[in-house]
C-alpha cells in the first residue's frame, strides 16, 4: 500500500518501466495464493487497486471462486476462495522393510508374564 501511495504522489516513477503494473499484480497474486485460502473481496480490491470489472477478470484468470458473504450484511462483502485445499494436499507413501526375525525378537517384550502389568524393557 505504501508503493501505491508513492506512485500516486509521483506517477512518472514507473512510466518508463514497461510491464511494471503487470509485474506488481503477478507478485501480489503470488503472495495472496501463498497466504490465504479465502480472502474478502474488499481487501483484494484494496490490494490490487483496481475496479470491480478488473478484479472479476483477475479472479477468473486465476481460477478463484467468489463465495457469498460469511454472514448477511457483512461489511467486507463476499469471500474469494483462493486455494482449494484438497488440490494442494499431497499424500506421501511411506514404506518400511521389517523382517520377520526383528518382529519375533520384539514380540517377547509385549507378552506379559503372569502377574506383570507393564511392558518389559530388558
Amino acid at each position: 500500500m505504501l508503493i501505491k501511495l508513492r506512485l500516486r504522489e509521483n506517477p512518472n516513477i514507473t512510466s518508463g518501466v514497461p510491464g511494471f503494473r503487470d509485474a506488481m499484480v503477478k507478485f501480489i497474486v503470488q503472495i495472496v495464493r501463498q497466504t490465504y485460502q479465502r480472502i474478502h473481496k474488499s481487501l483484494l480490491l484494496r490490494l490490487f487497486d483496481m475496479s470491480e470489472a478488473e478484479l472479476r477478470q483477475l479472479i477468473k484468470q486465476n481460477g478463484w471462486t467468489e463465495c457469498p458473504p460469511s454472514s448477511p450484511g457483512d461489511p467486507n462483502g463476499p469471500l474469494i476462495l483462493v486455494n482449494k485445499h484438497e488440490e494442494n494436499v499431497k499424500s506421501v507413501k511411506i514404506q518400511e522393510r521389517v523382517d520377520f526375525d526383528a518382529i519375533t525378537s520384539m514380540s517377547g517384550a509385549f507378552r506379559p508374564a503372569k502377574g506383570d502389568f507393564f511392558i518389559k524393557t530388558g
